[in-house]
């Protein structure tokens, strides 16, 4: 038995039920952030890169799509979890805000192929959750949304920004931080001047903080 047969059986042995699902999210995160080829996710290419056959996804995911929305939700995850600031960063509001925007456009900028996916128009994820709610926190991507309305409010609250609303001050900043990685991805040959620079002007615009 050759090396990659053993591991195959070992990982297919070890897969199962909560964790076979774990495997199959995480072979597709992988899939689709190395390939960036929408063509290429497909069932059998989840189901090689997960070591297992593709009809074994089928108690876990009805269709590509659905696995598609997973790894939306895995993706959004770990922007959540790279964003949350230390707990010594947070004595200092401004420095913080800042900070987490640059771990924003770090990530953005780190997984180009992953963050295209997580606003992408078509998903279905868009249409089946949240898509009309106001209660941002039942949507996809709460917990990232909810460290940048964090920082923001800690900023008003030390009187650091006249901003009255939280949440518009997020929805600009987070606006802004979307624009600069997307354009910048797009349009690389662009003169642009310094990221942080552009990023620091404007944020303190967006979230309205005192100069």
């Amino acid at each position: 038995m050759t090396e990659a047969e053993t591991r195959s059986r070992q990982r297919n042995k070890r897969g199962q039920g909560a964790q076979l699902r774990d495997d199959i999210v995480h072979a597709a995160t992988t899939l689709l952030e190395e390939t960036g080829d929408e063509d290429a996710f497909t069932l059998r290419a989840v189901a090689r890169a997960a070591g297992i056959t593709a009809p074994a996804i089928y108690p876990h995911f009805a269709d590509r799509d659905e696995i598609k929305l997973a790894v939306v939700q895995r993706t959004f995850s770990m922007l959540a979890e790279v964003l949350r600031p230390a707990p010594a960063d947070r004595g200092q509001p401004v420095a913080t805000l800042y900070a987490v925007c640059r771990a924003y456009l770090d990530f953005a900028a780190g997984h180009p192929n992953l963050y295209r996916v997580l606003f992408e128009r078509h998903r279905r994820a868009a249409v089946e959750v949240g898509a009309t709610s106001e209660d941002v926190t039942t949507m996809i991507g709460a917990d990232a949304y909810g460290v940048l309305l964090g920082v923001i409010r800690a900023c008003v609250e030390a009187g650091d920004s006249a901003e009255t609303s939280v949440q518009a001050a997020a929805v600009r900043v987070w606006i802004s931080l979307h624009g600069m990685a997307t354009l910048r991805a797009s349009l690389p040959w662009f003169p642009w001047p310094p990221r942080d620079t552009l990023m620091e002007e404007l944020v303190q615009r967006a979230a309205d903080l005192r100069t």
